[in-house]
């Protein structure tokens, strides 16, 4: 039985304008997109529309990202990464601006991000060993995982995020900053990069 492509493995065909890779990656990525669009949206209409316009971007802007980079991975980073990426980004901005459809997904913008957006292998580490993330996750405390909520589910920044949950701003930077590092550590340890009893 032949192995299914991988959403970076699609990009190719998609920048040779292959309709029907788009329509592949579709089904392989827009249920988890739709799932987080519609954590930062109330509407899933609104949901809905953020992904297809993350996703024909992509099909306008493929040929291009093909012709910029000839190396197999032209984005430079996972393709999944850069779509949860540009989701959030779109959904955020579409809540921001009250229903509209932000503009503004630039291969500038995408290139820029792709130096510190993980690679396709560190991806599919982290797919197949989501259970210990999850486990990485619940080691938080429940403070800290909602200050982190509200930074990425909300778009809040650090100063809104003490107007919400009333509290001082040094100690949510405290707080959000002992998230990340830890985190960061953790994360390590789950790619196998770094040595730490999860």
């Amino acid at each position: 039985m032949p192995e299914p492509p991988s959403a970076d493995g699609l990009l190719t065909r998609i920048a040779e304008r292959d309709a029907s890779a788009l329509a592949e990656l579709y089904d392989l990525m827009a249920p988890g997109l739709l799932a987080l669009a519609r954590e930062i949206l109330s509407s899933p209409k609104d949901a809905a529309a953020v992904v297809e316009d993350v996703f024909l971007w992509l099909f306008k802007e493929a040929p291009a990202l093909r012709q910029h980079d000839a190396s197999p991975d032209p984005i430079g980073a996972s393709v999944a990464a850069w779509l949860t990426l540009s989701t959030r980004a779109a959904a955020l901005g579409r809540r921001r601006a009250g229903g509209r459809v932000p503009r503004g997904h630039g291969l500038e913008r995408l290139h820029r991000a792709a130096a510190w957006l993980p690679k396709s292998q560190a991806i599919r580490l982290l797919d197949e060993r989501r259970e210990l993330l999850k486990k990485v996750m619940r080691q938080l405390p429940e403070h800290q995982i909602e200050v982190l909520s509200l930074a990425v589910l909300e778009g809040c920044s650090e100063t809104e995020i003490a107007t919400r949950l009333s509290e001082p701003l040094g100690q949510v930077r405290t707080e959000s900053r002992a998230a990340l590092r830890f985190l960061r550590h953790r994360l390590r340890a789950v790619l196998g990069e770094w040595t730490a009893n999860i």
